[in-house]
């Protein structure tokens, strides 16, 4: 397990909850939907949930073993499907083989590709059509020409990249799709984890990499990431490796949660209480329970802790077709009606004592009960308060000043804009699809207008903010974290998390990081006063400077308690301040000699 950046969230529309109709058909009001606000996991209706279900092996060793792509091969099949929903569960996650995925290295290509993708959307849309949520995880990997049959130490750099760029293109608007990047990381660094290296001569793509490449498809879904230790390391769970917060994964759309495998083998509330500072700051799910002798007493006392501090958690593995036992390891079934095994049966009544069979809720699961977030150490008093009716759904990602300072309007990820104070409302895209959220925002000079700039580049302008042009027509290396205006506002800058700048009007290009490797993702931009230079801040506090600008110091040496988030100017631009997470603000002057 690992701490993840938590940054400003991607707001998702409520949907009406899905409905199961009668044995052997799946039809619901709208798919299921699901995302991540502050520690918790939300439902498309803004309630708290938790993803309580199983595991459903085969789509991972099938194809690549040449005989089929499910096990058993009707796995999508109504019966299947009702079989899964009679155990009361809202969650199936659906391990993947990259190979087979791809359509490479298959000694029966005839299961792999697009066979084999058009088999996997199916069965996800079905699943969906039945109200339950999907978690896709990259199980089986290999690096070049090697036959994925297995796991390796983490995703590969050769194919995992291309294999989270189509997965994520192919679900993007399935906000009941969850990306499980890797499965059970092992034996390799913490800084190789998050950042890539390369193992015994092959590269080995990191979680910022895959994130990366999943929100440059502007997808929005929520990604979880696994730890070490084959997904059980709570070592570093909510610290890097030294202790502080170091080498974690970084989301702009704060929509990860951490993955966490458990089976029987001698663990307790002793150490799962150790998690507890990571769960007051992120959701985490169980990807896997299990224990391999058939009876149920680990898990049980798992689901136990986890039911009372709002964990989420699937169990290994439903399909039990062809008599098996759990002597091949933790099997829920017997047979393909899903008829329990010893094992599976505990597992079964416990997911049926959660919630009262008179219940009429259409969510399987009572809302779990929040963990307490972190407090600010000094209190925040408002300028003014929105009217009834008119917060928006979405995180707040940006504020901006009014001249006199008498205000600000607030934006959010879903393209909402709230004044408060002397600030004026020129028009927003709440209510609107995105096909992106927004994730930055600047006023005009004179504040009769405001640009409001999502993570796929699109730009939307408001007031007497004139459009200059836009990178949402390009296909994007990485998704834009930071946008800014001229001083003039005849021109605007959008830069993406790997630091590659956009320029659009008068504002001028100066110079990049698009080329670099950074240590970290790029999350911030700050401005000269005459537009002739500009900082770009990374969220190790990283800094960056072009044209006119000057470099003050920086955090990127630091142990910081909190990744930085963002950054501002001196109004004469002769210093700078970088935020952090946590709420801690460093300054960078000349007088001082930097940070």
């Amino acid at each position: 397990m690992l701490l993840i950046t938590i940054a400003s969230g991607a707001g998702i529309q409520p949907v009406a909850a899905a409905t199961a109709g009668p044995s052997g058909s799946h039809t619901s009001t709208a798919d299921p939907a699901v995302s991540v606000v502050g520690n918790q996991l939300v439902g498309g209706d803004g309630v708290p949930t938790r993803l309580i279900g199983v595991d459903h092996s085969g789509s991972e060793y099938a194809c690549i073993q040449g005989w089929g792509i499910f096990d058993p091969a009707d796995t999508d099949s109504p019966a299947m499907i009702d079989a899964m929903k009679s155990w009361d569960v809202n969650t199936v996650r659906v391990p993947l083989n990259e190979d087979c995925w791809l359509g490479i290295n298959m000694s029966a290509p005839q299961y792999g590709g697009s066979a084999y993708q058009a088999a996997i959307t199916h069965y996800v849309d079905d699943l969906n059509a039945a109200g339950l949520v999907v978690i896709l995880d990259l199980h089986w990997n290999a690096p070049g020409t090697q036959a994925a049959t297995g796991q390796a130490d983490m995703a590969d750099e050769d194919h995992a990249p291309g294999f989270w760029s189509s997965v994520a293109t192919v679900f993007k608007g399935h906000q009941g799709v969850v990306f499980d990047l890797y499965n059970e990381p092992h034996d390799i660094t913490w800084a190789c984890l998050v950042g890539g290296c390369q193992v015994n001569g092959s590269g080995v793509a990191g979680y910022d990499q895959l994130i990366g490449d999943v929100r440059a498809t502007g997808a929005t879904n929520v990604i979880m990431v696994a730890g070490l230790d084959w997904a059980g390391d709570p070592t570093g769970s909510y610290t890097g490796p030294g202790g502080y917060p170091g080498d974690v994964p970084y989301d702009p759309l704060g929509q990860l949660a951490v993955s966490v495998h458990e089976y029987g083998s001698g663990d307790d509330a002793t150490l799962w209480n150790r998690w507890l500072p990571l769960l007051a700051r992120v959701p985490v799910i169980s990807g896997e329970i299990g224990e391999y002798d058939c009876a149920s007493t680990f898990i049980t006392d798992y689901m136990d802790w986890a039911d009372a501090h709002g964990v989420s958690y699937l169990a290994w593995t439903f399909n039990g077709g062809g008599g098996r036992s759990c002597s091949n390891g933790p099997a829920l079934t017997t047979d393909d009606a899903g008829d329990p095994t010893p094992y599976g049966l505990g597992f079964k009544d416990h997911l049926m004592s959660l919630v009262p069979p008179s219940s009429t809720t259409t969510d399987t699961h009572a809302p779990v009960e929040p963990v307490a977030p972190a407090v600010p150490s000094r209190p925040i008093t408002p300028v003014g308060v929105a009217q009834p009716g008119s917060l928006p759904v979405g995180t707040t990602i940006a504020l901006l000043a009014t001249a006199s300072g008498a205000g600000y309007d607030e934006v959010t990820s879903d393209g909402g804009v709230v004044p408060f104070g002397d600030a004026a409302f020129y028009g927003s895209m709440q209510g609107v699809h995105l096909n992106s959220p927004i994730v930055g925002a600047s006023l005009t000079p004179d504040g009769h207008g405001y640009w409001l700039a999502a993570a796929d580049g699109g730009i939307f302008s408001f007031g007497d903010a004139d459009f200059y042009g836009s990178g949402g027509s390009l296909r994007l290396n990485r998704p834009i974290t930071a946008f800014m205006a001229t001083p003039d506002g005849h021109g605007y800058w959008e830069v993406a998390s790997d630091g590659g700048v956009f320029a659009y009007g008068d504002a001028p290009f100066l110079g990049s990081t698009g080329a670099l490797r950074l240590n970290r993702p790029v999350v911030g931009m700050a401005a000269t006063g005459g537009g002739h230079g500009y900082l770009l801040v990374a969220s190790d506090g990283g800094i960056f400077a072009f044209g006119d600008a000057r470099f003050f110091g920086s955090t990127s040496s630091l142990r910081l308690n909190g990744p930085i988030t963002g950054m501002g100017t001196s109004p004469d631009t002769s210093g700078y301040w970088l935020i952090g997470a946590d709420g801690g603000v460093f300054g960078g002057v000349p007088s001082s000699g930097g940070l």
